[in-house]
């Protein structure tokens, strides 16, 4: 039996086929039509009130746990790398993401037969929150595939979601004070191909894909929000794509991944450094898409500096390399799709991951690179991370 109450058949349902006998993870219960209640490790709930070691064990593991926890954060130095990297940590809004995040996995809340959940990622000692956004008529027991999204900076999950006042309203158990309710109406979605900007993205890719897209918030921001500022540094951000990635393929037969700016870093470092071997589940993901991302955090402030600039951004913490990470997956056969912005705010021309890609892996069948010319309007959205139109045609093609 699960947490909300629902008793699961292991055999007999038809859940269970003989393809998810494939996955990596452990068997998940079958999904019912009730989203599953998110419980915490059971090591969090069953842990000894007291611990039976001695004062100096209980020191020296105090002593050791600082010190790697300076080496692994560079002093804390790598925190403020990490400020740079995932500003959504900073993003307030009202009501907070969380409150918004529940409020959309509320059925009374949700609009156009769209279905939401918010679950719990595992990966290792990584525990992270995850939201799926299945389209409409959806079939609930349908796990055969999906799309995994790694965010840009400076958003959050809440920013994803269509939400409409309701007008109508309603009011209190008394009859007196009026409470508004917003509507959700799933992913967010551009009215027209110019009126694009990157919170649409996810809506967009699930427009074009037709199934459930998996999203979620970097340690410290959004719905993972953390009680001690400053927490994301470009290490955690890809033990976070890692469980999330974990999640999808313990969820979903195929799995198509996308990321964004950061994300598109973290899509090819958290698949590169997956723990398990790429033979045992290349065929499940579909292929990996790359949207307006960098060769290397180093070289996005400093585009005319060589290799070196590399190790020093190791040094320091702040180095993220997704251009090694792409180069490792073409070698081992993912499909990969690699698409940047020619009028990008961001990223100046010699950081931009489309124009590192070697020659010879261009002509290889696996990989498909896209300079797109196309340029939104500017009073309104920047081109960085947005899907132009000739960007959803890249992405659909051969699709």
């Amino acid at each position: 039996m699960n947490d909300s109450g629902v008793t699961y058949a292991a055999t007999g349902s038809g859940v269970l086929s003989g393809q998810q006998t494939r996955f990596l993870a452990p068997p998940q219960p079958p999904r019912s039509g009730e989203p599953r209640v998110n419980r915490q490790p059971d090591s969090a709930v069953h842990a000894p009130d007291v611990l039976d070691t001695s004062l100096s064990t209980r020191t020296i593991n105090a002593a050791t746990d600082i010190i790697r926890w300076l080496v692994d954060n560079r002093l804390g130095v790598a925190k403020l790398f990490g400020a740079l990297v995932v500003p959504a940590q900073f993003v307030r809004l009202d009501p907070p993401c969380q409150d918004r995040m529940n409020e959309a996995c509320t059925h009374i809340n949700q609009n156009s037969n769209h279905r939401m959940h918010l679950d719990i990622a595992k990966h290792g000692d990584t525990w992270l929150k995850v939201a799926v956004c299945y389209p409409p008529d959806w079939p609930v027991l349908d796990a055969s595939r999906c799309v995994l999204y790694h965010n840009p900076n400076a958003i959050v999950t809440a920013n994803y979601l269509e939400r409409h006042y309701d007008h109508a309203g309603s009011s209190g158990q008394d009859g007196g004070d009026f409470r508004p309710r917003y509507r959700h109406q799933g992913l967010k979605k551009p009215t027209n191909d110019r009126d694009t900007c990157i919170a649409h993205s996810p809506g967009i890719i699930q427009n074009m894909r037709k199934c459930p897209v998996i999203f979620y918030d970097y340690r410290g921001a959004g719905m993972n929000e953390q009680a001690t500022p400053l927490f994301p540094t470009c290490e955690t951000i890809v033990q976070d794509g890692q469980a999330a990635l974990h999640y999808a393929l313990s969820h979903f037969d195929q799995v198509e991944i996308f990321g964004t700016s950061v994300g598109g870093a973290v899509a090819t470092a958290s698949l590169d450094r997956y723990q398990y071997s790429p033979d045992t589940f290349r065929d499940r993901i579909k292929s990996v898409n790359v949207l307006d991302s960098f060769s290397d955090t180093s070289h996005v402030p400093f585009p005319r500096l060589g290799d070196w600039i590399k190790t020093v951004g190791w040094l320091f913490g702040a180095e993220l390399d997704g251009k090694k990470h792409l180069n490792s997956l073409i070698s081992k056969g993912f499909n990969v799709a690699v698409s940047n912005h020619t009028h990008d705010e961001v990223i100046p021309p010699e950081a931009r991951l489309a124009t590192q890609i070697p020659i010879q892996d261009v002509s290889r069948p696996n990989v498909q690179v896209h300079l797109s010319g196309r340029k939104t309007n500017t009073n309104r959205y920047k081109n960085h991370g947005t899907l132009t139109d000739d960007v959803q045609d890249f992405l659909s093609r051969g699709r």
